[in-house]
């Protein structure tokens, strides 16, 4: 099993590569002048040009390209251009932010999701099933975004029932008795929007899942045994419909670590999505470059765990193709 996950992930090292030399190009052609992010607004022309050249802005293209795969290669990326602060602490403090608020909206939507689809399998096609499924085809069609605005803009700038933004209160930051609990408050829509968004996916995967164990041969024989209904699916349909479902969820580590960048930077947390956003916004190169690289490996890693999570319950799996 091991060596197989071994052999995924080195194959999966030039699909890294190309998504960061991709990257490096999207850059190169995106239009505007970096100088009018390095520059002091007081300071002349000749002053912001030669402050950019100091980073390597203006040496050729194939030195510059040259230096983004080294930065790739060796994880050095140096420092950032906007504040020269090294890219490695600016990440690795945003990091643990997004980690909790991935981690918490992986986990409760992932449970929250194979809890609606028991019920929703519990009778298929009836009026409950049906009013789960029309709710989950609109709530999958309406974007991150929206949803985060329109959450910011009723929940927190209307009706004032959570901060519009941050991780913390600054009153929190120096009362330790409040100081994990303000962190949940922040931290309660942002989750939320993650959550919902993630539930939604997983049951209508898990869903499917199920009816299609409900159909094998073996539930016909536990139903002829006199097993009842709930036993039949929560004994029997479910442990048999987990290997996909748990699959899902390490395919949905990157997806996740992604889509919360757009949560991040509506609700100003303070994570590393909402920091590659802004060095995108901003062309910080040395941050794109560790954006790249930590998204890239957080797809290797995801594909790595569904693979052997998949394994662990079906261990046929191991002898498929991995297409």
């Amino acid at each position: 099993m091991w060596a197989g996950i071994a052999r995924r992930c080195l194959v999966s090292i030039p699909v890294c590569l190309a998504a960061s030399l991709l990257v490096f190009f999207l850059l190169e052609a995106a239009p505007g002048e970096p100088v009018q992010y390095l520059s002091d607004p007081e300071a002349s022309a000749e002053a912001a040009r030669e402050q950019a050249g100091v980073f390597g802005y203006f040496d050729p293209m194939p030195v510059r390209l040259w230096r983004w795969i080294e930065n790739t290669i060796t994880f050095d990326f140096g420092r950032s251009i906007l504040d020269g602060r090294p890219v490695r602490d600016k990440v690795f403090e945003a990091l643990p932010h997004t980690l909790l608020l991935s981690g918490v909206s992986l986990i409760l939507g992932f449970a929250l999701g194979i809890a609606i689809a028991l019920i929703s399998a519990w009778r298929p096609r009836g009026a409950l099933d049906l009013f789960i499924s029309a709710s989950g085809v609109a709530i999958a069609s309406v974007p991150v975004f929206w949803m985060g605005t329109w959450a910011v803009a009723w929940f927190a700038a209307e009706w004032k029932w959570f901060p519009t933004g941050g991780d913390v209160a600054i009153d929190a930051m120096v009362e330790p008795g409040w100081h994990a609990a303000d962190r949940i408050y922040h931290l309660i829509l942002p989750a939320g929007i993650l959550i919902l968004v993630t539930s939604v996916q997983v049951a209508r995967f898990t869903r499917a899942a199920l009816l299609a164990t409900l159909r094998e041969e073996f539930i016909q024989s536990a139903r002829a045994r006199g097993a009842s209904r709930a036993r039949v699916l929560l004994g029997h349909a479910l442990p048999a419909s987990l290997h996909s479902t748990v699959a899902l969820f390490g395919l949905s580590i990157p997806w996740l670590i992604g889509g919360s960048a757009v949560v991040e930077y509506i609700f100003n947390y303070p994570g590393t999505g909402r920091l590659f956003i802004e060095a995108m916004k901003r062309r910080d190169y040395p941050v794109v470059c560790a954006a790249v690289i930590m998204l890239s490996f957080m797809a290797v890693l995801g594909n790595a765990l569904a693979d052997a999570l998949a394994i662990r319950f079906d261990p046929r799996a191991e002898d498929r193709p991995n297409v």
